[in-house]
């Protein structure tokens, strides 16, 4: 795997970790700022309403540009709480689903601790496998092979998975055959 395409996925999960980042602390300090505290709170405070309103669309936008599947299988995080990404804020008349916005605040402590493993994860991934990411099995440098598949500690490069594949295929038909 190319040095260039590992520092461009990690530039890009950097990059979505200080948008969530970003997007999160603009929520909190608004609701900091105004002591929301409450739905009814929310609802009492129109700009503040939309102010929020707009911060969790794009929240919203955001995380559905990583995509779930990303963001559940590569970093881990448990999205099933978070019922409002999948959720329309405006109906067909315009009109806003503020108990989705507060399913949001609610929301946003867990969301927080989980972008901080983001940061975590995509750090310790970079600093396990260095400049030069090396085959566990073999040995070889990435640069040696057509592709490398690395984990938060080992890797293996696509020589040593043929091999592997073909004694599996081996010891197969082996036991097929005693059989």
């Amino acid at each position: 795997m190319d040095r260039e395409f590992l520092e461009s996925k990690l530039d890009y999960h950097l990059f979505l970790y200080e948008q969530l980042s970003n997007q999160i602390a603009a929520i909190q300090k608004i609701v900091r700022e105004h002591g929301i505290n409450s739905f009814e709170a929310l609802m009492e405070n129109g700009p503040v309403q939309d102010s929020l309103l707009l911060k969790f669309i794009l929240l919203q936008r955001t995380m559905k540009k990583a995509g779930s599947y990303t963001l559940e299988n590569r970093y881990k995080m448990h999205l099933k709480s978070f019922s409002w990404l999948e959720a329309e804020y405006f109906d067909q008349n315009c009109v806003l689903h503020y108990d989705c916005v507060w399913s949001l605040l609610q929301d946003i402590k867990p969301l927080k601790r989980q972008i901080e493993r983001i940061k975590k994860y995509d750090d310790d991934h970079h600093t396990d496998h260095g400049e030069d990411m090396r085959c566990s099995f073999c040995g070889k440098s990435q640069q040696e092979v057509e592709r490398m598949i690395a984990g938060p500690h080992e890797a293996i490069c696509n020589e040593c998975v043929k091999l592997c594949s073909e004694i599996l295929e081996e010891v197969s038909t082996e036991e097929n055959e005693k059989d």
